[in-house]
């Protein structure tokens, strides 16, 4: 998570960010989610696709996309045959 999303998140929570958060500008070192694990006021949503999970970030809200499912309806595979 990147240090900008991180201190949107931080600003709609009434929080403040760690330097280790905030000194992780790309988000590569994984600070964000020690700090979010050691904050028990923060939620976590999770999202199917990653335009809504986006969508919340944008928002302050943290959140984790899941792939999607299609809209719930299984996916017919095609088998494509060698004749």
């Amino acid at each position: 998570m990147p240090a900008v999303v991180g201190q949107l998140i931080a600003d709609r929570h009434g929080l403040a960010l760690t330097a280790e958060v905030a000194a992780d500008a790309t988000g590569a070192d994984g600070a964000f989610w020690r700090w979010w694990a050691s904050t028990p006021a923060l939620p976590l949503l999770i999202t199917e696709g990653a335009k809504k999970a986006a969508a919340l970030l944008s928002a302050g809200v943290p959140a984790v996309a899941l792939p999607g499912i299609w809209n719930g309806a299984q996916r017919a595979l095609t088998v494509a045959r060698r004749c």
